[in-house]
């Protein structure tokens, strides 16, 4: 990852992230039918109801994902970047999938938005009980990383971070909620 990429661009929730920022303990989960942002889970009444192995094996689908480890997880890679997940159910329903990353919003919006083809009313909360939709994300965690770019003096930052915005607001549009 390069420093720009590092510095604006990068989505981390790993162990040692800070428990109190906003991308730390991540999880996909079901949500509701309609969503009224901003939603926490504390006034979540009710939630799509999915099969676990449906929800894994449209994960499982994806481009670049693998089997990790011996357990129920996957690991979905490109270069340097990668994402984490495992998956949680009971009685063959699905209830949320931790997950851990060290990639660009764009890389994470890119699998869950490919997800949501299927199964579209899929949530991620934020260790705050806060539920995103992939466009409240990206507007209220990726955009404001990024403009930080815009403010540096360097035309090429500038620059790059135009081409980055740009990728961001097709995602964005293309979000299902």
């Amino acid at each position: 990852m390069d420093d720009f990429t590092k510095r604006y661009l990068l989505c981390e929730s790993t162990p040692a992230t800070d428990p109190d920022s906003t991308l730390s303990c991540l999880a996909f989960k079901p949500g509701p039918p309609i969503v009224r942002e901003p939603l926490f889970v504390a006034d979540l009444q009710h939630s799509a109801s999915y099969c676990l192995s449906d929800v894994l094996a449209t994960f499982a689908a994806l481009p670049n994902v693998n089997q990790k480890g011996r357990d129920a997880g996957l690991r979905w890679t490109l270069d340097d970047r990668w994402i984490e997940l495992s998956f949680v159910g009971e009685g063959g329903e699905w209830t949320e999938s931790p997950v851990q990353c060290w990639c660009t919003f764009a890389d994470l919006a890119w699998m869950w938005l490919s997800v949501c083809r299927k199964h579209r009313t899929i949530m991620l909360q934020n260790a705050h009980g806060r539920l995103f939709t992939p466009r409240s994300f990206l507007h209220e965690l990726a955009f404001p990383r990024l403009s930080d770019a815009f403010d540096n003096s360097n035309a090429s930052t500038s620059q790059r971070a135009e081409l980055e915005m740009s990728t961001y607001r097709v995602v964005a549009r293309d979000a299902l909620h």
